[in-house]
């Protein structure tokens, strides 16, 4: 299979660097603004798809109801859709850079007590998911109108498909860590909460990186 892939792969590649306008254009990771946001927008979904997966396992395996997950999971999700808008207003206002840094470090600190206490649970946990969900949100407009920003006007279609595909495979990856690290019970939650820990500090070191001014 991994030999298919690569050989698919090496396929694709020679076909797009002979044709006219190519879909996918490595390029575009040689300009900073976009190797910032694409790796950004990796790492950070990783961070916050891997929050998204393994919590309701956690829950479940302390003995929580389908209900008490479904809160849980909106108390991430909805912080998340509230401050979209405003990180977007923020990011034309004051520039690209310090609202998707802000969201980063959201994510962060809302990560960080899983890592030092996994089986956290009740308000905490609640916080904690309603601290990265803001987070998540407050950056997200920022972040992908950096990376169409960093190219050419006739190429925004193209950066917006290669963005969102870095954006997958940072969710991607996060679930094939839940697959590898979690066992029975509760091992393996700190394991992967660390690993979400660290696509969330990458992402802050990312979000430094894009440009502070609007285009």
């Amino acid at each position: 299979a991994g030999l298919g892939l690569a050989g698919l792969a090496a396929a694709f590649l020679w076909r797009e660097a002979g044709h006219r306008d190519p879909v996918f254009q490595p390029r575009f990771f040689a300009r900073r603004g976009f190797a910032a946001a694409t790796l950004g927008v990796a790492s950070k979904n990783l961070g916050f798809y891997t929050l998204l997966l393994a919590v309701p396992i956690l829950l479940a395996r302390q003995g929580g109801s389908a209900l008490g997950a479904g809160l849980a999971l909106a108390l991430l999700s909805a912080p998340m859709v509230a401050c979209s808008a405003l990180g977007g207003q923020l990011a034309d206002r004051i520039g690209r850079r310090a609202p998707v840094v802000a969201g980063c470090v959201l994510l962060v600190l809302g990560i960080l007590p899983l890592v030092v206490v996994p089986g956290l649970g009740g308000l905490a946990l609640h916080l904690c998911l309603a601290v990265a969900g803001a987070g998540v949100g407050l950056g997200s407009a920022g972040m992908q109108a950096a990376a169409v920003e960093a190219v050419e006007a006739e190429h925004a279609g193209v950066a917006a498909g290669l963005f969102s595909t870095c954006r997958y495979i940072g969710s991607f990856v996060g679930s094939l860590f839940l697959a590898r690290l979690l066992g029975e019970g509760l091992e393996g939650f700190q394991a992967l909460f660390a690993v979400a820990l660290a696509g969330a500090v990458v992402s802050v070191g990312a979000a430094l990186a894009l440009p502070g001014e609007r285009k």
